[in-house]
């Protein structure tokens, strides 16, 4: 595992996983980099938000 890189466990509907995995593959790009991806536009949007 890279150094900038966490491992961290949680939960998630179901049917949002399935989506996922089926991007995922449909892509080519791995879940990880999906979940970064909208974890930084979430927290990009927040911050426009909260200005």
């Amino acid at each position: 595992m890279s150094n900038d890189r966490i491992r961290f466990s949680s939960t998630i509907k179901k049917e949002l996983y399935e989506a996922l995995q089926k991007h995922s593959e449909k892509t080519d790009v791995p879940i990880t980099k999906l979940l970064d991806r909208a974890v930084e536009q979430f927290l990009s949007k927040q911050e426009k938000i909260s200005e």
